[in-house]
């Protein structure tokens, strides 16, 4: 992890409960669901003068490639803008509540944190215990009232048969197909049906 970080470059972290990072600044992260009550606040200080240009690095992903090393790629902030206006075009609301099923490890979870961030939307992180129980997911999902979600087809699936009726939902549900994503990679004609 620390190799990941000196990569970046970072100056910041958030990190889990009782881990150790090499940075300028770290916030540590309890279980808080669904609410950002108590968690630190930076100093203002930390943020004076950083107004970034479009073209400065945003942040970095780290993928392991073909060599199992891994190596950051560099997203800048006109490339961040551009995917989140997208985002506004083609979705009929903005998240004000995040579900965020997916690791922070995955490219996915990267539509829900800048997304929602960037518009003054909130992040329901599930805890470790809740990220592996099924019926815990839909709890969060539900009972936190999340607007968006965003996940793969068989996670979906398995949300909905294990959902009570009647309890809230997000209105917006991202299903990532990764069968479709690979044709039109491949410059396949796809039919959307609505």
């Amino acid at each position: 992890m620390q190799a990941i970080v000196a990569a970046s470059e970072a100056s910041t972290a958030i990190i889990a409960p009782g881990a150790t990072i090499d940075v300028k600044t770290t916030i540590e992260l309890g279980d808080h669901v669904g609410d950002a009550a108590g968690l630190p606040t930076p100093e203002p200080s930390l943020w004076e003068g950083l107004i970034p240009a479009p073209r400065d690095i945003a942040y970095r992903i780290f993928t392991s490639g073909s060599t199992g090393t891994p190596r950051g790629i560099a997203v800048t902030h006109e490339q961040l803008a551009a995917s989140n206006n997208a985002r506004d075009a083609v979705y009929s609301t903005r998240p004000t509540r995040f579900a965020m099923v997916s690791s922070i490890s995955f490219d996915s979870s990267i539509v829900g944190l800048y997304w929602s961030l960037t518009t003054g939307g909130a992040i329901l992180l599930p805890t470790d215990g809740q990220s592996k129980d099924f019926d815990s997911l839909v709890e969060l999902v539900s009972g936190s009232k999340a607007s968006h979600l965003l996940c793969v087809p068989t996670l979906y699936e398995i949300l909905l048969s294990r959902r009570t009726s009647g309890g809230p939902w997000p209105s917006q549900v991202i299903v990532a197909k990764p069968d479709i994503l690979l044709k039109l990679l491949a410059g396949t004609p796809i039919t959307v049906k609505k």
